[in-house]
């Protein structure tokens, strides 16, 4: 076996044992799905290396300043080479070699095959995915946009364009198929549709906060990180009222911070709100084999925008309602 095959082999080993050990890891430890999401997906840094350390954010369509944050503008930029997801590459081994056992192979040609169909996934890309961010800037406390963001219920109301349904799952619901609610999690069943895509499932949200370091200038401060990640949760896969249906799909998360002045000191009272999305739908239940790129970046540009844009309203809401 080439040392790329080796590689290859111990790479998937390693995403089994991580993907494989779900329940256990959710008893024993937090920010477990933040963890797992940034194995494959990008890792975004417009806020320390171009809005703090240069004054502007410069996207691959467009330049953004502090004045246009403050205006609602909204910087987005999707990434071309999504690397594929662990679940994805184990789901798509497993359907080819549950294939092979349909066929009467020697145990040589199994092996040689399985270890073809490994190989093929050594630098996996996946064309198929939706991944992109979007930086906000939100004239409330980074506290509140927090809480505002832990309110699964209302996703719907706070984006009723991205959300046809959203529904936090109750401790009896969760009860009643014996699943386990750490203090940091929550579930949501969630109905999404966009342009030719509609899907629904059931979300598993984490709830974090780290404390970070952000300088601008000669000034670094220690700030607060609120990030709420999530992903599908599998347990739910064949769940008859809360069902992972349409999509293979969707993680991501929500990093909420205090906004830093020109000066470099604290504005207690607004935040930048990074949203980083990573979405995959299974295309043949829709009818067709691929999403054309430019469907993919439609359907990007519009979550993206949405989500920030509730934000602004919600934000505005809550500041008319303290006066």
């Amino acid at each position: 076996m080439t040392q790329h095959m080796k590689f290859t082999h111990v790479f998937l080993h390693t995403c089994v044992l991580i993907f494989s050990t779900w329940a256990r890891w959710t008893f024993a430890a937090t920010n477990i799905v933040h963890t797992r999401n940034m194995l494959f997906m990008h890792r975004p840094t417009i806020i320390e290396e171009q809005l703090y350390a240069k004054g502007f954010i410069k996207t691959s369509q467009q330049k953004f300043s502090r004045q246009d944050l403050y205006l609602g503008r909204v910087p987005i930029e999707l990434f071309d080479f999504p690397r594929m997801a662990p679940q994805e590459i184990l789901r798509r081994a497993q359907e080819e070699m549950e294939s092979l056992e349909e066929n009467s192979l020697t145990e040589e040609e199994n092996h040689h095959i399985k270890e073809t169909i490994l190989n093929s996934y050594a630098d996996p890309i996946d064309s198929q995915v939706i991944e992109g961010i979007a930086l906000t800037w939100v004239d409330a406390p980074a506290e509140e946009v927090y809480a505002i963001s832990c309110d699964l219920n209302r996703f719907h109301d706070f984006a009723p364009h991205v959300f046809l349904k959203s529904v936090q799952l109750t401790a009896a619901a969760l009860s009643s198929r014996k699943i386990f609610k750490p203090k940091e999690v929550e579930f949501q069943f969630s109905h999404l549709k966009f342009p030719g895509i509609d899907f629904k499932h059931t979300l598993r949200y984490e709830k974090s906060t780290e404390k970070i370091y952000r300088t601008l200038g000669n000034v670094t401060q220690e700030i607060p990180q609120y990030i709420v990640a999530w992903e599908i949760d599998p347990q739910f896969n064949h769940d008859s009222d809360y069902p992972n249906k349409n999509v293979f799909l969707n993680n991501g998360q929500f990093y909420i911070e205090p906004y830093l002045r020109e000066d470099g000191s604290i504005d207690p009272k607004s935040c930048l709100v990074l949203y980083h999305i990573y979405i995959k739908v299974d295309t043949v239940s829709f009818g067709f084999e691929t999403i054309e790129k430019f469907i993919r970046d439609s359907v990007s540009n519009r979550v993206l925008r949405d989500l920030a844009h509730a934000l602004h309203e919600k934000a505005k809401t809550l500041k008319s309602e303290t006066k």
